[in-house]
């Protein structure tokens, strides 16, 4: 029997024994785990919704993006924090009296979530099928649009929330998840079948506008009616995936929860998958933009003043120009030369490894001698070697994260439930390969190239030397 289809008796009386006990380590482990993806996957989305709203004047489809981002942001805090924290806590935070209206914030933040998945998949498709239209987009008409998906959400959740049929859903920290009052009426009052419709529904459009897009962009490279087409269509491609990528991730963690499970584990998961599918869109968003990647960059160290990059290549996008940019991946001419420069790349076959992963390793050593470099010299070292890092960190987030969910599952699931189970670890091990897959297929040709070539690059005063050798790529 599933947590939630128990009797609400035995529920309490489940709930009253285990409040009076010490926290055990499995309530630390479900607690903690919501609190810090949630903690930690918030505070980057705040740097990452920072960044777009600067450039949200010139860059229209950051617009689109910060408002998801917000709706992210409620759902981190919904069912990641909230419920880390009644688990922790062992109370349900709020007095039961209320409810009802803590169902309407949360039908509404979820809905309007939901409702986003429409409007940003139109806006990928908009800036591929009309640029110049798009890009010419006043501000106020796109967060007009933005709006309407919060009031829609709003219009469905009051006229549903007080029929006679709908039923509550609260939080049960014992339950590592939420229950509701009257499950047998949520099945067979029509409640469910509405949250299905409205899912499916919203769903659909998305689904139509991204094939749409990559139908366009495949007529295009045939047709070639691109000028510099192959660089245009990665940028399209890469700016597509985010969205593409977290639209899949939902409907797997929609099918997941619709096979359900058992016992305080099967509660805890859908709390997990809920909060995992806004925590990984900050990551998506990093790993498939390097505009973003420097400026976070920026946000953390100051560009030196003689170090002057193009700032107009660097942040043009296909939501700004489809003709202005050479790609999203690419800087400036004036900085490249000013890498090319600076690094001189040979072959090497002697460095310390800190990281190995799919089938190549990478190798940093830092020295950098504080009284033979300048000060511009020491920034532009540090700021080249805080990116590397980083973009190592954002390539194994995705499958890293997903491979201990595995494992933990594993550890502390219930016998009973391991077919379930094993189908839920399968499934999201896959999905966590995905984003790191397309990142390191899609990126530079000369990327893998260099792997495999054991590409040593090193500064021109010798001060700073970054290894990269690749092992096992054939």
């Amino acid at each position: 029997m599933r947590a939630w289809h128990k009797d609400r008796r035995v529920i309490m009386d489940d709930a009253s024994e285990w409040v009076k006990t010490s926290l055990s380590f499995e309530d630390w482990f479900a607690g903690l785990s919501l609190l810090l993806i949630s903690t930690v996957s918030f505070s980057i989305y705040i740097l990452v919704l920072r960044i777009m709203k600067r450039q949200d004047k010139d860059i229209v489809g950051y617009r689109f993006l910060i408002s998801a981002g917000f709706c992210d942001l409620l759902l981190l805090f919904n069912y990641g924090f909230w419920p880390g924290l009644t688990i922790l806590f062992k109370s349900e935070i709020i007095d039961p009296k209320w409810r009802s209206e803590q169902q309407i914030y949360l039908d509404w933040a979820w809905f309007s979530m939901v409702s986003h998945y429409s409007i940003v998949g139109w806006s990928r498709w908009q800036a591929i099928r009309k640029p110049h239209d798009f890009r010419n987009q006043k501000r106020r008409v796109s967060y007009f649009l933005c709006s309407a998906c919060f009031l829609i959400a709003a219009v469905l959740v009051l006229s549903t929330h007080f029929q006679k049929w709908y039923v509550t859903f609260y939080y049960d920290p014992a339950s590592y998840g939420m229950l509701s009052e009257n499950f047998q009426l949520y099945l067979s009052g029509g409640q469910s079948m509405l949250f299905l419709a409205f899912h499916i529904v919203a769903i659909v459009p998305p689904c139509v506008f991204y094939t749409w897009s990559i139908i366009l962009l495949y007529q295009r490279r045939q047709a070639k009616l691109l000028i510099n087409h192959s660089t245009q269509n990665s940028i399209e491609r890469k700016l597509l995936m985010p969205c593409l990528i977290n639209v899949i991730t939902f409907i797997i963690g929609q099918i997941l929860i619709t096979v359900g499970g058992e016992g305080k584990w099967a509660g805890y998961m859908v709390m997990l998958l809920f909060c995992a599918n806004s925590a990984l869109n900050p990551f998506l968003l990093l790993i498939c933009s390097r505009t973003l990647r420097r400026q976070l960059l920026e946000c953390w160290m100051k560009t030196p003043k003689n170090l002057n990059f193009d700032t107009k290549a660097d942040t043009s996008t296909i939501f700004r120009n489809v003709h202005a940019a050479q790609s999203d991946f690419c800087i400036s001419s004036q900085h490249t030369q000013q890498e090319k420069h600076c690094f001189t790349f040979y072959k090497s076959k002697s460095a310390t490894p800190i990281y190995s992963f799919m089938g190549y390793q990478i190798f940093i050593i830092v020295k950098s001698h504080q009284n033979k470099m300048s000060r511009s010299q020491k920034l532009y070292h540090r700021k080249v070697s805080i990116e590397l890092l980083v973009q190592t960190f954002l390539k194994i987030s995705s499958i890293g994260i997903y491979g201990i969910w595995w494992m933990l599952l594993y550890i502390f699931a219930p016998t009973g439930n391991m077919t379930h189970l094993t189908v839920f670890c399968h499934c999201t091990f896959v999905g966590g390969s995905i984003p790191s897959t397309i990142y390191i297929i899609l990126k530079h040709p000369t990327y893998l190239k260099n792997l495999k070539n054991r590409v040593l690059c090193e500064s021109e005063s010798n001060q700073f030397k970054i290894f990269i050798r690749s092992s096992g790529i054939h």
